[in-house]
């Protein structure tokens, strides 16, 4: 059964959002506010609070991605993205690319 949201099939959807807890916890360990969140659909996603946005980081692309909220949670206001492929596996690697991402929207 393919998701209504994204389109992936959702056996694999959930083995790729099983690999997300990893992921969030390595953020946690970098200083960041993170965990995993459900968006709805059976889809989840890292949502990491910085500075004056939110972000809600996913793989429903060729790269790690998010889609960017102020601070409120209330108005999307961009995207941003990782350098990461969404098939990365490291935890490790793509909490390092999320924080990149998530520290240089902050700047610009």
């Amino acid at each position: 059964m393919n998701c209504p949201h994204c389109g992936k099939d959702t056996d694999i959807a959930a083995e790729t959002e099983a690999s997300f807890e990893p992921v969030a916890k390595a953020l946690q360990q970098r200083g960041f506010d993170a965990e995993v969140h459900a968006s709805g659909g059976g889809i989840d996603v890292i949502r990491v609070v910085h500075g004056n946005h939110v972000f809600y980081f996913g793989t429903a692309d060729v790269k790690w991605g998010a889609s960017v909220y102020e601070a409120d949670d209330e108005n999307h206001i961009g995207e941003t993205w990782t350098t990461v492929s969404s098939d990365e596996k490291n935890p490790a690697v793509v909490a390092d690319a999320i924080a990149a991402a998530v520290t240089e929207y902050e700047r610009s």
